[in-house]
């Protein structure tokens, strides 16, 4: 195990972002991290210089009032030690590369261990507490920490950005694969269904299918609005980073589903 592991927080400033920073130096300093200082009120270089040169940097993403959030300085940023949290549901193209982590418990049914599968952020519309966050940050610190420092040309700008990204993004395909082996396209007014669809799956309660993990996107993750052409094929590039790590794709057949936009997209995204 690697040492002299050090750690960068970019916390929130609301009450409850305070509380998580806090919590978040603790856990932290007990799992044997260094923290880095951090300015009480950082900017983007300063979040661009942790994100480079830190072991692990943690960014509370939570949409917070104006003057409490982070997105002053904050950008997406495709490196796997840069863990984002939030307690609230984020835009589809703001995300971490690390997504859901298996929490495993003993002493469930038949004193079989019990697997479940937790995050960092929410899907929407729900919400995340502290104390679910601190569950998955556990994980991910932990992991981080067993696998051990970054190769030394990895840091720095040049390190980051031209040879951390590529192993990132494939790490992320595969925790993605083994969250959502199905993604499941459908039509916002079939969201009841496709919920219970899921649930089935997940269950391994749907004929003929193995028990699996499930993956789509709730309403209200993608845009309802009427939108420009080009920003329909930007969304398309975000839907596509969940879409290609599946091993099947479902369409929830209904007619509202062949008149609407997304119909072209999947067509192309499949044929």
């Amino acid at each position: 195990m690697a040492k002299n592991f050090n750690l960068s927080i970019f916390p929130t400033r609301s009450h409850q972002g305070i509380q998580l920073h806090e919590a978040i130096k603790k856990l932290a300093q007990d799992l044997g991290y260094v923290l880095n200082n951090i300015p009480s009120d950082p900017t983007p270089v300063d979040y661009a210089n942790a994100c480079q040169n830190a072991d692990v940097v943690i960014l509370d993403a939570t949409i917070e009032p104006k003057g409490q959030h982070n997105y002053h300085i904050a950008y997406p940023t495709p490196l796997d030690h840069v863990l984002v949290v939030s307690r609230t549901a984020l835009p589809l193209n703001f995300y971490g590369l690390r997504d859901v982590a298996v929490e495993r418990q003993s002493g469930g049914l038949f004193g079989k261990s019990r697997e479940t599968l937790i995050r960092g952020t929410p899907f929407y519309p729900d919400h995340l507490s502290n104390t679910d966050i601190l569950r998955w940050l556990v994980i991910q610190l932990e992991d981080l920490r067993t696998r051990g420092k970054r190769p030394s040309n990895q840091y720095g700008v040049i390190g980051s950005t031209f040879r951390g990204m590529k192993p990132s993004l494939d790490l992320a395909d595969a925790r993605r694969h083994e969250s959502g082996k199905i993604f499941i396209s459908f039509r916002s007014s079939d969201d009841p269904g496709v919920r219970r669809l899921k649930d089935r799956v997940e269950a391994g309660q749907f004929p003929g299918v193995a028990q699996q993990p499930v993956r789509y996107f709730p309403p209200g993750v993608l845009s309802t609005e009427l939108m420009p052409e080009q920003r329909r094929w930007s969304i398309l590039s975000m839907i596509d980073r969940f879409i290609g790590p599946a091993d099947e794709v479902w369409v929830y057949e209904s007619e509202a589903y062949y008149n609407s936009w997304w119909t072209l997209v999947l067509q192309r995204e499949i044929w």
